[in-house]
């Protein structure tokens, strides 16, 4: 949703289920940002499946690119959000339209 540099880092801000997750990242970093819905997610065609299979894939070890593997993120908390009263159930229209128009003051 937002990113802002600030003293050699970036702040960032972006939405998950419920809510917003706001994370900071120290410089340099590598940062993704989408701004389509799902729906514009392209598949590849068949022909460029076919050749990526026959291409070699190297693999390197953490040792190989000279990093050690270390938890980057550190998760301060996490709060579930508030539970909701259970719905009720009603047996008539009429019992429906009384509840709407007393209780709820929908109408």
């Amino acid at each position: 949703v937002d990113m802002e540099l600030k003293d050699g880092a970036v702040a960032l801000t972006r939405q998950a289920d419920g809510g917003e997750i706001k994370l900071e990242v120290k410089l340099p970093a590598v940062i993704s940002r989408a701004d389509m819905p799902d729906e514009w997610v392209r598949f590849p065609p068949l022909p460029g499946i076919m050749k990526a299979k026959r291409k070699p894939l190297d693999t390197f070890s953490p040792e190989d690119l000279g990093v050690t593997p270390s938890p980057r993120v550190k998760i301060l908390g996490y709060e579930a959000p508030p539970s909701r009263a259970a719905g009720q159930i009603v047996e008539s229209v009429d019992q429906l339209v009384d509840k709407l128009v007393n209780e709820a003051k929908a109408v």
